[in-house]
């Protein structure tokens, strides 16, 4: 990310632009591997497409500025996506 790119991020994280890099570092590949892990699963596949496709039209050119107008509630959404939160949540409520 270039400089501006991360001081969006550790300003909409509230953190230093170091922890934000190092989150990032951390985040990152995990983010990568529950996008690999959607778009593998038969199940998860077209929901995940579909995601993809309503967010390709955002306009990405300038990241900073892009990374200044996101909606951090749908972001929290795909995140738990990403990461099975709903599915784990789902197991608990039906083992209830």
């Amino acid at each position: 990310l270039s400089s501006d790119a991360l001081g969006q991020v550790s300003k909409q994280a509230g953190v230093s632009e170091n922890d934000a890099a190092e989150i990032l570092k951390d985040v990152l590949p995990v983010l990568l591997k529950g996008m690999q892990g959607q778009a593998s699963n038969k199940s998860t596949q077209q929901g995940f497409l579909q995601a993809l496709a309503d967010h390709s039209k955002q306009d990405t050119s300038n990241v900073s500025k892009f990374l200044g107008n996101v909606d951090t509630e749908d972001g929290g959404k795909i995140v738990k996506h990403l990461l099975g939160a709903e599915e784990d949540r789902g197991r608990q409520h039906r083992s209830s």
